[in-house]
This record gives C-alpha cells, sequence and structure tokens, in this order.
C-alpha cells in the first residue's frame, strides 16, 4: 500500500498545483472550501493571501481541525449554511461526485457566492480510458462508475453543467489515473513510477481527455444583467 502512495501523491500535488495557481488569479478576501476534508488544501490557499478569511465544510469532522485556527463546520455542501453572496471564492475538489445532486450542490454555490465571485471545482473524468474499460463490468455488477463515485461527468457534461451557472475563465486537466496497480507490480518500482511521470508528460500533449484523472475548472459568477427597458 506504500508504494502506490507515490503515484497517488504526484497526481494529488499536481491538482493541489493547479488549483493554487488559479486561485493566484483571482482577488478574494473570503474563502470556502466546500468538502475541505482535513482542511490541508483551504489552508495552503489561505498561506497565499494573509489577509483572507476561511471556512471549511464537510460531512465528516476530521480531529485535525482541533489543532487549525481555521473554522471548520460539519454540513451537507447541497444545502450550504450561509447567507446569500457570503464569499468571493469557493474551492470544492473531488466533491460533486459523491452525490447524484450535482445541479443542486452548484445551485447552492452560486447562491452564497458573491457577484463576480470565483468557483474553483475539480472532478474526475468520466472519459478517462480506465474509467471506460472497467465500467461495463461495474454495470453488469450493478456498481457505480467507480467504487467510491456515484455520479462522473465527462468533460462536455462538465462544462455545459457549469455554464449554467457561471462563466468558465479556464479548464485544466490534472495527472494520469493514479491508481494503476498493475504499474506498481510490475517491473522495478523506481522506473515504473518513471514510465508514469513520462506518460503523465505525454498525455498532456496528446488526447488528455481520455487519460486524465482529472478535470479543474476556474469559473465566475457574473453579475446578473439587467436588461434595457423598450422605448
Amino acid at each position: 500500500m506504500g508504494r502506490i502512495n507515490l503515484f497517488v501523491n504526484y497526481a494529488w500535488n499536481s491538482k493541489h498545483v493547479i488549483v493554487r495557481g488559479m486561485a493566484k488569479k483571482v482577488r478574494y478576501f473570503t474563502i470556502l472550501d466546500a468538502g475541505c476534508g482535513n482542511g490541508k488544501l483551504l489552508k495552503e490557499i489561505l498561506q497565499m493571501n494573509q489577509k483572507g478569511f476561511g471556512i471549511g465544510v464537510d460531512l465528516k469532522k476530521y480531529p485535525s481541525w482541533k489543532k487549525s485556527n481555521i473554522d471548520f463546520i460539519k454540513a451537507d455542501v447541497r444545502y450550504l449554511p450561509f447567507n446569500k453572496n457570503t464569499f468571493d471564492l469557493i474551492v470544492s475538489t473531488e466533491v460533486i461526485e459523491h452525490f447524484l445532486e450535482g445541479e443542486l450542490f452548484l445551485g447552492e454555490v452560486k447562491r452564497v457566492l458573491r457577484a463576480k465571485g470565483h468557483l474553483i471545482i475539480s472532478t474526475p473524468n468520466r472519459l478517462r480510458w480506465s474509467s471506460i474499460v472497467g465500467r461495463p463490468f461495474r454495470r453488469i455488477a450493478g456498481k457505480p462508475p467507480s467504487p467510491e463515485h456515484v455520479r462522473e461527468y465527462t468533460p462536455m457534461e462538465f462544462k455545459a453543467m457549469l455554464k449554467t451557472h457561471f462563466k468558465i475563465i479556464e479548464f485544466r486537466y490534472g495527472a494520469l489515473n493514479p491508481y494503476l496497480r498493475l504499474m506498481d507490480k510490475i517491473g522495478d518500482y523506481t522506473f515504473m513510477f518513471t514510465v508514469y511521470l513520462i506518460l503523465d508528460k505525454l498525455t498532456s500533449k496528446i488526447f488528455p481527455s481520455l487519460f486524465k484523472w482529472d478535470q479543474i475548472v476556474l469559473t465566475t459568477k457574473e453579475p446578473r444583467t439587467i436588461e434595457s427597458k423598450r422605448l
């Protein structure tokens, strides 16, 4: 189990680098991490803006929260316990795929996000080849596309759903699927990780939508346009 962590840590770190890079492009004071886990990513983003104020929300309460000076709340992200127009920036990584009500969640995000505020969101790519290969067998067995994911999205589906609430500013793919246990078992471990890195670089340029594990999007909530009155 410890050996496979090298692949997983690389993929998750790559995603965090992209998310932090997106956060650097926007102005914010109040930030919400919807589905914050242990709060690591929220702390990283807040460190980039010392004047910022952050709140983390997750369905599960983590022991590490007690050691942090950041506010954390145990709640369901589909029903955010905040007033309208509360946050400048909302981050949500690897969360929306864990429930069916993706549209409901995005509506809640839009509600609590201020005008011209930003959402950075990531979710697994349903078009990744490893998912396509395994999906028919899971369907026959009556299982969801992934052991933990009840609803995954193709890049086209994800973009279309986001566009109903937000304007997409930047769309990025993350790393190659890090859960390739076959690579962990074949040959020298260091060599296979080197192969993984080469494939990750290669697939960044060649059909990333079919190979990359994550899709990461920076969006903005544009202010409502006022229709001009007819003369």
